[in-house]
């Protein structure tokens, strides 16, 4: 992994020293190597992060395309070997590095490499043959690459920080985005916290020519039905799909490897592949479950556990090379602690509560010399979906003598009212002004709680009401959701602060592409929620994790360690700062602070009414202080050297 930054400029004459100065402020995120090169107009730059043994060879900038194209690139790839094959130069390849092949397969194919190279990048190319600037990243984010651009400049660098560094004006925090955020809405998937400073989405690629900038999404996967004759065929190929993956992610990952390892069936089955794929081997797994602090005596919501430690141990004891770690962390989220997270990630932390575990479990990885951890982030998307939420996909796909009899069996089991099994059926046919009267006739709404924002950032619409309407079908509801899924900041972030490379398989490409194409009843047949999840699992995972009765629920003491008094210290210090009262309503997060229980959160109601909108708040908060701090000490050392 590595972080990179470049110059696109008509008079390049500052650009070697400046796209410099963006690597020195980038080095949290590649520690062992600094290089910069030019080519034309074009200055490239990458600070290395050495974890692959092909790192050692690595020599960016690339050239290459008889000298009229330049990259550098943040990447993993997955199928080098089938890439290098293409090229016909297997013996030379070896001592390749991963940029090096991605240079190959942008000789071979331009800019359509982005439909045959599979793993995780961020990367800029620079062809003076076409006079194109090319910045793309992989279909789920899962590196970040930012940007700036004005006339015939562009500016790109992994991180924020790293633009920051590169011109005199200190951007001021995207207002828009930060209400967006707080409000838990749909934001735009190009811009990013800071104003003029944009993303390159997860599955697209940006062009730049003459001042002429263009965003094109590459990756739209299209629906085709996977029709195999057995379940057992489905079930072969759900592993050879979550094997093939796992196995990517396990490349140099060293003796012992770390997963998250909740009660969830996702991170369940990551685990249970790992631990069998690095078993011949004697390799071992490290798999970490964040549970409550000793003591800790609330109460769950409906169908959730507190502390889901015991349910994971099921799972890990049925492997012998999985070592079950768990993690308890010895206090909730400090806000005090936020500031620093700026100096990491760069963004408003999205559940703040859950990074004391997190913390915990990465710091327990270093200290075990885990490098790698294996998630499941995406897989509530891609190997466990399914379930009652599949029913729209039956009428989409025309199957409907299915449709019919899950219909009838649900009803007659009595897991779904019938009202409610037409509802999600065919909900996202029905107009979204008349779903929201039904649902407000038949007291299925209720009123939305605006966000803890100022009138001019808060929606248009007044908030309304919470009525979320069904998609015509999940396909494409899951696509838009791995879109949105920007996480590529705080894998980097995770890296620069614990040194641990988080990898998740059930977000490889293939993965997603096969798991959108089952047939509905893979995913629910005869009244039972994913049929091949279960059938695949058996034997790996706990029966308890694949039946999903109960969940654990993440951070379940959050707010253990927090008094009325305490939140209230907290605002005032935060509403001192204009920037912070001129976005955030003030009153409101004082009368929520004000209103927290003298003694404790009593119930579930309670956490609910806390635990989103004042830990997105305060988190905006701090990351708005965090931002005037950083710009304030930069005009300081400016002073300084003047």
């Amino acid at each position: 992994m590595s972080a990179i930054a470049g110059i696109l400029a008509d008079r390049p004459d500052e650009s070697f020293r400046l796209c410099g100065q963006m690597l020195v402020s980038q080095r949290i995120y590649g520690p062992d190597q600094e290089s910069v090169g030019s080519l034309g107009n074009a200055t490239f730059g990458r600070s290395l992060f050495r974890l692959l043994c092909e790192d050692a060879f690595d020599r960016q900038p690339v050239i290459g395309c008889d000298e009229t194209a330049m990259l550098v690139a943040d990447l993993r790839i997955d199928n080098r070997d089938e890439v290098i094959a293409r090229a016909g130069n297997a013996a030379e390849a070896r001592t390749w590095s991963d940029s090096r092949v991605l240079m190959q397969a942008y000789e071979m194919w331009g800019i359509g490499l982005l439909d045959h190279v599979v793993g995780d990048f961020a990367f800029a190319i620079w062809d003076r043959r076409l006079n194109h600037l090319y910045l793309g990243r992989d279909p789920t984010g899962q590196r970040p690459l930012h940007y700036r651009y004005a006339s015939n400049r562009l500016d790109f660098a992994s991180m924020p920080v790293g633009l920051l560094a590169s011109r005199p004006d200190w951007p001021l925090v995207n207002a828009s985005k930060i209400g967006e955020f707080v409000g838990n809405r749909p934001t735009s998937r190009s811009s990013s916290y800071f104003e003029n400073v944009f993303k390159v989405p997860p599955g697209h690629y940006v062009a730049f020519s003459d001042g002429v900038l263009t965003t094109r999404q590459y990756w739209k996967p299209r629906p085709e039905l996977l029709r195999l004759n057995r379940d057992e065929d489905y079930v072969a190929a759900f592993h050879e799909q979550l094997e093939r993956s796992v196995k990517a992610r396990l490349r140099d990952a060293g003796p012992v490897v770390g997963t998250q390892l909740s009660s969830g069936r996702d991170s369940s089955a990551v685990t249970a592949i790992t631990a069998r794929l690095l078993a011949p081997a004697g390799a071992r797994v490290l798999a970490a479950t964040g549970a409550p602090r000793v003591g800790f005596t609330g109460r769950a919501p409906h169908r959730k556990v507190l502390d889901e430690s015991s349910i994971a141990a099921e799972t890990a004891r049925m492997h012998s090379n999985i070592d079950h770690l768990i993690v308890r962390p010895e206090r909730s989220f400090d806000f005090n602690d936020y500031t620093q997270l700026w100096d990491y990630y760069q963004e408003p932390f999205f559940n703040a509560c859950n990074f004391p575990w997190l913390a915990g479990i990465n710091t327990k990885f270093a200290e075990a010399g885990v490098t790698v951890c294996l998630t499941g982030d995406l897989g509530n998307l891609t190997i466990t979906a399914g379930g009652f939420a599949t029913l729209p996909d039956f009428l989409w796909q025309k199957s409907y003598r299915a449709w019919l009899r899950e219909f009838r069996i649900l009803s007659v089991e009595g897991k779904m009212r019938r009202r409610g099994a037409l509802a999600v059926s065919a909900g996202g046919y029905v107009p979204r002004a008349l779903w929201g009267l039904l649902a407000k006739a038949t007291g299925r709404s209720q009123a939305a709680a605006l966000p803890l924002v100022r009138k001019d950032w808060q929606p248009t619409d007044g908030g309304g009401f919470n009525v979320p309407r069904p998609p015509r079908n999940t396909y494409q509801d899951r696509i838009e959701t791995i879109l949105n899924t920007s996480i590529g900041s705080f894998r980097k972030g995770n890296l620069a602060q614990f040194g641990i490379d988080e990898r998740d398989p059930t977000s490889d490409r293939r993965v997603i592409e096969f798991c959108l194409s089952l047939p509905a009843d893979q995913l629910l047949k005869d009244g039972v929620e994913r049929p091949l999840f279960a059938r695949a699992m058996a034997g790996l995972v706990a029966p308890d994790v694949i039946a999903g009765q109960q969940r654990g629920l993440q951070a379940a003491d959050w707010y253990d360690s927090y008094t009325r008094y305490g939140l209230q210290d907290y605002v005032s210090s935060i509403s001192a700062n204009p920037r912070v009262a001129a976005i955030v309503d003030v009153e409101a997060l004082e009368a929520l602070t004000a209103s927290w229980p003298e003694t404790a959160i009593g119930s579930p109601d309670d956490v609910a009414a806390f635990r989103v909108p004042l830990m997105r708040t305060l988190s905006a908060a701090y990351f708005i202080q965090a931002s005037d701090d950083a710009a304030l000490s930069r005009l300081s050392d400016e002073a300084a050297i003047l």
